[in-house]
């Protein structure tokens, strides 16, 4: 299919400075810079880490599939370009590794320009292989600025996968991780700056449907073991 411009010249300049912030802790943000590969590569595997066809973006398969990366020219930034990433994996798609694991910032806002063409997206910003699903978009053929922050921490990987079971195709520009001040990191429910017993203790004393609750970190409008992994991840963080 053509992908087409859906916004106005304001849109556009928009687009433009959310991609200029010295604070973002991503590289080659605007999939400008290519790897050196070739414009277009295909990845075959399970379990695996490869490069895409943009500098600093690898590929990574949680399940067996193939992932397709492109570099063309962006509709959404004129003149400059984005990536295509096609796959038929669930949980397979591109990150960026910003540290050592353990390292790194313990409060982020993610953000994206993404445009869903088949299946759904996923972002997160995490501690290595303790990141998850921070936001998922699904198919809308049009470009979506979507931000989220890290349920896991401390951050030093930031993701880009298929949330759908048969894989997606989408294209990004535009991303950014920026390092945010937070008065504790994600599970510190009394914000005294550490993940410990009372937060714990908070958690298990608002367990079940709560909307709104502090406790239900991954905001279902529940609090069950899905936020207690998060808290007990982020221990000590």
């Amino acid at each position: 299919m053509s992908l087409t411009n859906p916004f106005a010249a304001s849109a556009v300049a928009l687009v433009l400075a959310s991609g200029a912030s010295a604070s973002n802790l991503l590289y080659n943000a605007d999939f400008e810079i290519p790897s050196g590969l070739s414009t277009e590569f295909e990845l075959t595997g399970y379990g695996l880490v490869g490069e895409s066809v943009a500098d600093e973006w690898y590929v990574f398969h949680n399940t067996q599939g193939t992932t397709l990366t492109r570099l063309i020219p962006s509709t959404i930034s004129p003149g400059g370009t984005m990536l295509h990433v096609k796959t038929d994996g669930a949980s397979n798609g591109i990150e960026q590794v910003l540290g050592a694991f353990d390292t790194g910032p313990a409060c982020v806002e993610e953000g994206v320009w993404i445009y869903v063409e088949d299946g759904s997206v996923l972002i997160g910003a995490g501690n290595g292989g303790q990141t998850g699903a921070d936001l998922i978009l699904a198919e809308n053929d049009t470009w979506t600025y979507v931000t989220a922050s890290n349920s896991f921490c401390p951050v030093n990987l930031f993701i880009i996968y298929a949330a759908s079971a048969g894989g997606a195709s989408f294209y990004v520009d535009k991303a950014s991780v920026e390092p945010l001040s937070c008065q504790g990191p994600p599970g510190d429910l009394n914000l005294d700056g550490a993940v410990n017993g009372a937060d714990l203790a908070a958690l298990l004393g608002t367990w079940g449907p709560c909307t709104g609750c502090n406790a239900d970190l991954n905001h279902d409008s529940i609090v069950n073991g899905a936020d207690l992994a998060i808290l007990l991840a982020n221990w000590g963080c």
